[in-house]
């Protein structure tokens, strides 16, 4: 059940300069292989497979899952007022 989705990426040209999705899929990898089968979203032992990503993750990026939540929340909302001062500059420009 070994996953290529990160072959695929690299063959694409899509960076994983921090590793996540090698881990993320070495993660799915360990936890499929003690069940046998692929992985569902009800299976109990989905619970270990975000453990194992939380665990993971943090260790590559240095910061625990809450900072990276928050930081991720952060970076959305900024987007997000980018994109709303743009429409309002827009709207702005055909009232004119």
């Amino acid at each position: 059940m070994e996953h290529t989705q990160n072959t695929f990426r690299e063959s694409m040209g899509l960076e994983d300069p921090n590793g996540i999705y090698k881990a993320l899929f070495q993660s799915l990898d360990e936890v499929e292989k003690k069940l046998g089968k692929s992985l569902k979203t009800s299976d109990p032992q989905y619970t270990q497979f975000e453990e194992a990503i939380e665990k993971k993750f943090s260790a590559l990026l240095q910061a625990n899952p809450e900072d990276l939540a928050t930081q991720a929340e952060i970076a959305d909302a900024t987007e997000e007022a980018v994109r709303l001062k743009a429409e309002i500059g827009a709207t702005q420009s055909r009232a004119s």
